[in-house]
């Protein structure tokens, strides 16, 4: 007997909540990839701590965009106007950006970027900023960053 659609529903948004690939999730939790795949489906019911391992990166992620919103914030204070425009951009290449509040985040692998870029916009988004998203890719493909930029009158 298969697991209930919502508990299957929970661990499949925990999976994409959390910008890994099931082969990223697979290897960090010592399960195959096949695993993962009948996680989600609910043909088996996911280890423990493949669930807390989802809900740890959730949480980390949540974290990372909460703390620059925090850091959105300061910035607006700090200038004394609200800016025109904040592009929430996504670069693939480590010496294509300028530090941004995200420049210390490289650690994170392109998945977890783009879900970070996700959240940033929704948040910023809901604070009344109008948010633009980009993103750009370097020649090598191996590292990624998301920058955030203010655009101003001056």
């Amino acid at each position: 007997m298969g697991l209930s659609a919502e508990y299957r529903a929970h661990f499949r948004a925990l999976r994409e909540l959390s910008g890994l690939s099931r082969e990223e999730i697979a290897q960090a939790i010592s399960v195959t990839p096949q695993t993962i795949d009948q996680w989600c489906s609910g043909i088996i019911i996911p280890k423990e701590e493949g669930m807390r391992f989802l809900i740890q990166k959730d949480e980390e992620l949540s974290e990372i965009a909460s703390e620059v919103c925090d850091q959105i914030a300061e910035m607006v204070e700090d200038r004394g106007e609200e800016p025109h425009h904040i592009v929430v951009h996504s670069y693939h290449h480590n010496e294509t950006y300028d530090e941004s509040p995200l420049w210390d985040k490289t650690d994170l692998t392109f998945g977890q970027h783009w879900e970070l870029q996700k959240r940033l916009y929704c948040l910023l988004n809901h604070e009344g900023y109008d948010v633009l998203v980009g993103e750009s890719t370097g020649d090598d493909g191996e590292e990624h960053h998301v920058s955030v930029v203010f655009t101003f009158d001056d």
